[in-house]
């Protein structure tokens, strides 16, 4: 098990922050797995930005999203205030969106 410490550079990250990103993470892959849809997760450290893009299966170059939300992330540095006060909801209403997109077991009859 890889275990990994992060800098003090980012202390309006809260831990619950940081496991949500890692359930977006990890849902894409299950997601785009799956084949109908391609999950896209970029995450820009110099304005701290997680964004998220969901497409068709197969993806092309150009290939419009179907859903897409852009997440500013809290931080703190330097003594400015907090790009976003909602980033925790924004990021459960991600998770909740891309649960959806999960293929469900089909029933045994």
């Amino acid at each position: 098990m890889t275990v990994l410490s992060f800098p003090a550079a980012a202390p309006a990250i809260t831990s619950g922050m940081r496991a949500l990103m890692y359930g977006v993470q990890d849902l894409a892959l299950d997601i785009t797995a799956q084949g109908q849809h391609h999950v896209h997760t970029h995450f820009w450290a110099h304005t701290f930005e997680l964004d998220i893009r969901v497409t068709r299966a197969p993806h092309k170059m150009g290939c419009q999203s179907i859903w897409a939300k852009t997440i500013y992330l809290p931080r703190n540095q330097d003594g400015r205030p907090a790009l976003s006060e909602c980033a925790l909801d924004d990021l459960s209403e991600t998770i909740a969106y891309l649960q959806s997109l999960l293929a469900r077991p089909e029933a045994c009859s």
